[in-house]
């Protein structure tokens, strides 16, 4: 797997390793962790090919229900949070609230920008579908777009501590 396409998804919220067992299984299961703390590594004997599929299949399950978890809970009560008219949908004025919570206010050009990123079925406004793959491919943008607050990296603040103080306030 490219170094690139890893650091893309280090930041996503699941994340799982397969992985060949070795001699070295907890320095690599700590490197694993180092990488991604809430991940979790599948071991599999090497050669062993239903140990290898019982490796795949756990780590699946594991990505499965932590995505579930996930997704019926903190993320739809993020969405819920910003989608302040309690309309199904994020517009392009609380998308822009969301980005200046977030730490990255942005020109009329470039919200107009990040919604046509984040928005994929073109109708103007995200739905809850479209929020929940941005978040779940941490926070990225899906093509080619041009640097926005969806690319800078290290200093967004994390949007579950944003919900968390719009709260305490």
């Amino acid at each position: 797997m490219s170094e690139e396409l890893i650091q893309h998804y280090a930041t996503a919220p699941v994340f799982a390793f397969v992985i060949a067992e070795s001699d070295k299984k907890a320095e690599v299961e700590a490197a694993c962790l180092k990488f991604h703390a809430k991940s979790k590594v599948f071991f599999f004997k090497f050669g062993d090919s239903a140990s290898h599929e019982a490796a795949i299949t756990s780590a699946v399950t594991f990505g499965s229900e932590l995505y579930t978890t996930l997704a019926d809970g903190d993320v739809k009560k993020a969405f819920d949070e910003f989608d302040a008219d309690k309309s199904g949908a994020i517009d392009k004025n609380e998308l822009s609230t969301l980005c200046e919570k977030l730490g990255c206010p942005l020109s009329e050009e470039n919200l107009q920008k990040e919604l046509e990123t984040l928005d994929l079925n073109g109708d103007g406004v995200i739905q809850i579908d479209e929020f929940k793959r941005w978040y779940f491919t941490g926070m990225k943008p899906y093509g080619d777009t041009k640097k926005s607050m969806l690319q800078v990296k290290g200093s967004l603040l994390n949007i579950f501590d944003v919900i968390n103080t719009v709260k305490e306030i």
